[in-house]
């Protein structure tokens, strides 16, 4: 068969590819482009072209199917529609004749309620002023920070530090000038609780009194975090003595006891759980000694109490607009709000705002739905809808006005007849299936593709391998040869210069003997026989020689190597010889890419799962995206500094292959212009009686 003619395209790549891979690169990267292009016209004729035209014909046999929704079903699902709606008023209207007569008497207890009616999370009472009276009070003022007198919160915060420095005689001072620099009671409070709680540690009987004067005081304030400051100084004084034995531990625990009871009977404010943490704080120390009954009756009204608080704190800002909403005694008027629907009545002076939470109420409404639904058309399906949702396919739509006049009822057609569905499920099967096709055939080319292309460079890269290796056989045969010769002919000037030609001879005979290594090393993965013999090893040993027989040639690049590894290292599993060659690699790369002027590093250090050896250079670094390839076998970085440098590309993958032989992980940190760090692990040697 003649030669095929180059045309005029093929001269153009040639000459293109010729300026970067040279005449010989230019024709084989040529011929791979033209294996590719083979590959990829016969696949597109042969696949992709016939999946392609049955997948349109598939798509274009497949007709659009209208199911119509007869007279009857739409009777049904505005029956659904009005049924729930209807349930949720007579729902309501339930609540308001159970509410009724204790709203007249303003009796209204509220626990019973939150206990009995679903979806109920606060009910609250305010006065003619808007105050709220119950179950909580208007929240209370607490001092700002910056409206604090100067000099009371010099001496306060002078007074912690000391304390904090464990300087105690000192601290009680300050906060003695405190309490005396300012005429606020709550300040003076404070200041004189945190002077009893350190006069404890050191004049036990001065701070007794001081915190027995504090906890007597009925007309106590509040301290700056909210808490009152007689219920911290009795806590403090309580547990004190509680825990003590004898007689001290019996009066602390009646000391607690009665803050836990004052503290139940007392009403808290709003959006202030600070009462409630006092008295759990004081409850857990006291609950083995107390009646189970009255227990229980403490633990569930403090639970009820805190969560209704972590509620009312989230609709803080709904309760503020409600309690102003005009309100006829005997009649109820509904506030739907972004998170509670609010029915309010009102009992003489005296406002009540019951809060359903919406998340709840939904829920409870759905249910009801599904259950209507069922009963009514199983063929049809209903769900709560805002006012903005979509009524696409809607049979019926019902608002749930007055109760919640932002949601309505929405049904649907759940199963159209059974003839629409079959159609339905046999459209779906045949687009699902000619998509899938596609799909699968999409995928399956680009596999190929990439399988062909990773072949053909993979091809491209052994050949440049064999093209390499020989250049670096050369390169040492070469300086041998030349400084054998001058010393054979005595051209040497002196001993030193002499001895210099030797230094280099053995430098050169070192260098083609990794190299040799390296490519027998590589032979024998790439066959699968390469094999190991693991045993202990002293690890600072090994390093250490292996560095010095790297010294020289580290000092000659401009990066002196240094070597940081601790004496307490334990033993490690390895072969000495086959780790050797991961170090000398790493260290060879280091010296290769690292700046001059730089310092290389070899260090190992202990790690979680084994001992972790290092090496770090301070040269161009390695792109993130080639961090992830640099271990595969003949990749080298595609920029022109790299290129420059002699290597076979093979190296790190020797290196990842007895790593992971090991037992090991290897590894890269690097960033371009800031070097980089090979790290991997090796496993710490087995104590005996432990392994296998």
């Amino acid at each position: 068969m003649a030669p095929r003619k180059l045309n005029s395209l093929d001269r153009f790549l040639l000459r293109l590819l010729g300026r970067t891979r040279g005449p010989g690169g230019a024709v084989r990267d040529l011929h791979y482009m033209q294996e590719i292009f083979r590959f990829s016209i016969s696949f597109t004729l042969l696949v992709i072209a016939p999946l392609g035209l049955l997948t349109t014909l598939a798509l274009e046999s497949i007709e659009t199917e209208t199911v119509a929704n007869e007279v009857s079903r739409n009777e049904r699902a505005k029956r659904i529609a009005s049924r729930v709606q209807l349930e949720l008023v007579e729902t309501f209207e339930r609540f308001e004749l159970q509410l009724s007569p204790s709203l007249v008497a303003n009796t209204v207890d509220i626990n019973r309620l939150l206990d009995e009616v679903p979806a109920l999370r606060g009910a609250y009472a305010f006065d003619a002023d808007g105050g709220m009276v119950a179950p909580f009070t208007n929240p209370v003022e607490l001092p700002v920070e910056d409206t604090l007198p100067m000099a009371w919160r010099k001496a306060m915060d002078r007074g912690l530090n000391l304390a904090t420095r464990d300087n105690i005689p000192a601290a009680i001072d300050a906060y003695a000038e405190a309490s005396t620099s300012t005429d606020v009671p709550s300040l003076v409070a404070e200041a004189l609780l945190m002077r009893g709680q350190l006069l404890l540690q050191q004049n036990e009987r001065a701070g007794l009194v001081v915190l027995d004067r504090l906890a007597q005081d009925r007309t106590s304030p509040r301290e700056r975090r909210g808490f009152v400051v007689a219920d911290l100084a009795a806590l403090t004084y309580g547990l004190h003595l509680a825990s003590k034995t004898g007689t001290p531990r019996v009066e602390g625990l009646a000391i607690l006891e009665r803050l836990v009871k004052d503290i139940h009977k007392r009403t808290w404010p709003s959006g202030l759980p600070n009462d409630g943490f006092v008295q759990r704080r004081a409850l857990d120390v006291i609950s083995p000694s107390l009646d189970p009954a009255l227990r229980r009756l403490y633990e569930t009204d403090l639970r009820r109490r805190l969560s209704l608080q972590f509620w009312s704190s989230t609709v803080f800002d709904e309760l503020d607009r409600v309690r102003n909403r005009p309100v006829t005694a005997g009649t109820f008027t509904y506030v739907d709000e972004p998170k509670s629907l609010w029915v309010l009545g009102r009992a003489a002076e005296t406002l009540w705002a019951f809060g359903f939470d919406h998340d709840a109420l939904t829920k409870q409404l759905g249910r009801s739905i599904v259950e209507t639904a069922n009963e009514i058309d199983p063929d049809l399906t209903a769900a709560l809808a805002s006012s903005d949702a979509p009524f696409a396919d809607v049979l019926a739509r019902q608002s749930l006005a007055p109760i919640l006049p932002e949601l309505f009822v929405l049904v649907r057609p759940a199963d159209p007849t059974a003839l629409a569905q079959d159609r339905r499920r046999q459209r779906f099967a045949r687009q699902f299936i000619t998509l899938m096709a596609f799909i699968a055939a999409g995928l399956g080319a680009l596999l190929a593709a990439r399988l062909v292309l990773r072949e053909l460079d993979e091809a491209r890269q052994k050949a440049d391998f064999a093209a390499i290796v020989s250049h670096e056989l050369r390169s040492p045969i070469t300086q041998i040869r030349l400084k054998g010769e001058a010393l054979q002919l005595d051209l040497t000037v002196d001993d030193q210069d002499r001895q210099a030609h030797y230094d280099a001879i053995v430098a050169q005979a070192e260098r083609l003997s990794r190299l040799v290594d390296n490519v027998l090393d590589f032979a024998s993965i790439e066959r699968g026989s390469k094999t190991y013999a693991i045993k202990s090893v002293a690890l600072k040993p090994l390093l250490t020689l292996t560095a010095r027989t790297m010294a020289d040639e580290a000092r000659a690049a401009g990066a002196p190597l240094r070597v940081n590894v601790p004496d307490h290292l334990p033993r490690v599993m390895c072969d000495r010889d086959a780790i050797t060659q991961v170090v000398l690699n790493l260290i060879s790369n280091a010296i290769k890419y690292g700046a001059s002027g730089g310092v290389i590093t070899l260090e190992a250090q202990l790690a979680p799962k084994g001992v972790r050896v290092a090496v770090a250079d301070n040269g161009q670094g390695i792109p993130k995206e080639s961090q992830d390839r640099i271990f595969e076998h003949y990749y080298r970085v595609a920029s022109t500094s790299v290129r420059k440098k002699r290597g076979t590309g093979i190296g790190l993958t020797i290196v990842r292959y007895i790593v992971e032989a090991h037992g090991g992980n290897i590894g890269v940190t690097s960033s371009p212009g800031e070097g980089a760090t090979f790290h991997f692990t090796l496993p710490l040697e087995t104590p005996r009686g432990q392994g296998a």
